[in-house]
């Protein structure tokens, strides 16, 4: 009588592990690269945002300065008539 151990039943078995081994690795190699997708989405988006930022804050030094420009023309206009 053979065993239900012997050597088919082994490699059977070992066979079994190998695939689940193989699955496994390519299930934690699939979240590996979503996790990676997601990271570089991230900072892409924050790339973005910072851009966004720098162009409001260059926007808002140009209206300053222009604001600037605008009120010293005033003064200049003013003080030749109270001289």
């Amino acid at each position: 009588m053979l065993s239900p151990f012997g050597p088919s039943n082994a490699l059977a078995c070992e066979q079994e592990n190998e695939d689940e081994n193989r699955k496994q690795d390519l299930m934690m190699e699939i979240e590996r690269i979503k996790a990676l997708e997601q990271y570089e989405a991230r900072e892409a988006q924050r790339g973005e945002e910072r851009l966004r930022g720098a162009k409001v804050l260059e926007e808002q030094i140009q209206q300053r300065e222009q604001e600037r420009l605008r009120q010293e023309e005033l003064r200049d206009q003013v003080r030749p008539s109270v001289v």
